[in-house]
């Protein structure tokens, strides 16, 4: 990857975490009111006014600034010519689409800028918990400008673990996990943010996983300490033609050894 020019980055960073701020305020505007809600085409979920109007206003912002930039959202067609441009914004700008319409506080705007599919910006909000998650490659992590260190754990049966429960119930795993404190949120970049910030202590995906809803998450894990990769061990890379990935694994670095043989026996549909 190319190196990012220090003073075009803390003028993207900037300009990135303005727009999300703004983007959190005006989601809070239609939180816990009534919504114009579809259904995507191909059971791809619900979709609100809202988060149309977040995607719309991210857009201006950050396509307003940089023009040239390759934009890659979860609310907008997916346009061909990103894949040729070494800079990226990769954005959800509701993640917890469920939630949000069940007036459930746990939503996040994740927002990434990619180069050369590499994730060297991030910032995820959570506004109605007023959490401002933000990382700068080789920068550290921050939660409301305090740096964040991912926990120190180093025993599975200690983790603390958001996800569904059934997921690490299910039978089909070939080592039984321990019996750990597990909890979910709707949002999975506020799993991976909660993991970076130590808050809790692992979080996985299994199976496609598209790259908006964890390409914030990321640089805020890498940046804290944690580990991060998909279930195999291997690095993520962004802005690929198609915007997904296997799946994603996040945790105390501590525990990743432990997690990791469990995780690399799964065998997760082609």
């Amino acid at each position: 990857m190319p190196e990012p020019k220090p003073d075009i980055l803390a003028r993207d960073f900037e300009t990135l975490s303005q727009a999300v701020r703004e983007a959190g305020a005006l989601a809070l505007k239609y939180f816990g009111k009534p919504l114009e809600i579809k259904e995507k085409a191909g059971g791809q979920g619900p979709v609100t006014n809202a988060d149309l109007a977040v995607n719309d206003l991210l857009c201006q912002a950050l396509l307003g600034a940089r023009p040239d930039y390759g934009w890659l959202s979860e609310e907008s067609p997916d346009v061909p010519d990103r894949w040729s441009k070494s800079h990226v914004w990769i954005i959800d700008p509701i993640d917890g689409t469920r939630g949000f319409i069940k007036s459930k506080p746990d939503f996040t705007i994740s927002a990434a800028l990619a180069i050369s599919g590499q994730i060297v910006l991030s910032v995820i909000y959570a506004p109605a918990h007023e959490a401002f998650y933000s990382a700068v490659l080789g920068h550290g992590a921050q939660l409301n400008g305090s740096a964040m260190k991912s926990a120190p754990t180093v025993n599975l049966d200690e983790a603390r673990v958001l996800g569904a429960k059934t997921l690490y119930r299910h039978a089909n795993w070939r080592e039984a996990w321990p019996d750990m404190v597990i909890e979910n949120r709707p949002s999975i970049a506020y799993r991976m943010a909660l993991v970076a910030s130590g808050a809790y202590d692992l979080t996985l995906s299994l199976g496609r996983t598209h790259e908006w809803d964890i390409a914030a998450g990321a640089l805020l894990l890498s940046e804290s300490g944690a580990h991060v990769s998909d279930h195999l061990g291997q690095k993520l890379t962004f802005n690929r033609p198609i915007p997904c990935l296997p799946s994603m694994l996040a945790c105390a670095p501590g525990l990743a050894g432990d997690v990791l043989k469990r995780t690399a026996s799964i065998k997760l549909p082609g």
